[in-house]
């Protein structure tokens, strides 16, 4: 990047996202308690009668093609059992404020303003972390591929089956993370990242799909 004439700056963020553990749980949690029922209730179709947390995770366990038995229920596992309650409790809000504080002068928007950058580039793994309390914008564009002699490597997942994290021709990439409604300058980045890299050509891919998935009329219009 710095060959294409970026200044690259060095920054550090005041806390860690390791320090959000906790509040991004409960957080969460409490918001899925809360807002699932009004999405329940503004559909017009409810063939199964759903209008909570808790039924949704009961009508999941007991039907067999939802096949519960790999992928489990484990993040609203969490919010009905381990939280508990909606997001009007008294615990709520200052668990909020402090996610606000973690990623705002904390954390992105201080480390944006502190050291005067368009944007944070970081591998794409901890972008979400960085932005998704403040509703920051992130843009993510390949950067590369494990070689195809790379060993299957899974990561133990906490509420989900093990997932792959590398493997032959398994792609990683790059994120760029900016201030919110700095959407344009990051697609510009990413944009000048990609002619520059050409990073999305050097794929070798295993399985190429070949049907065509039709364009539904509320997106098209």
């Amino acid at each position: 990047m710095a060959d294409a004439g970026a200044t690259i700056v060095k920054t550090n963020f005041t806390r860690t996202i390791n320090a959000s553990r906790d509040d991004d749980r409960l957080t969460l949690g409490a918001d899925l308690i809360t807002n699932l029922p009004g999405y329940f209730a503004g559909l017009t179709k409810n063939p199964f009668g759903l209008s909570t947390l808790a039924d949704l995770r009961e009508k999941t366990r007991n039907t067999p093609a939802e096949e519960n038995q790999i992928w489990g229920t484990g993040l609203w596992d969490i919010a009905l059992d381990e939280v508990g309650f909606n997001n009007t409790d008294p615990r709520f809000w200052p668990a909020w404020q402090r996610l606000l504080q973690l990623q705002g002068p904390d954390g992105l928007l201080g480390a944006l303003e502190k050291d005067n950058l368009t944007a944070i580039v970081t591998p794409h793994l901890f972008a979400a972390g960085m932005a998704n309390f403040i509703g920051a914008p992130v843009v993510t564009v390949p950067l590369g591929y494990y070689p195809g002699n790379t060993e299957v490597k899974t990561r133990p997942g906490k509420i989900s089956p093990p997932l792959v994290v590398s493997g032959p021709s398994v792609p990683f990439a790059i994120s760029f993370v900016g201030r919110q409604w700095s959407d344009a300058d990051l697609i510009g980045l990413a944009y000048s990242f990609e002619q520059k890299t050409q990073a999305r050509s050097r794929a070798r891919r295993i399985i190429m799909p070949e049907a065509e998935v039709p364009l539904s009329g509320s997106c098209a219009a």
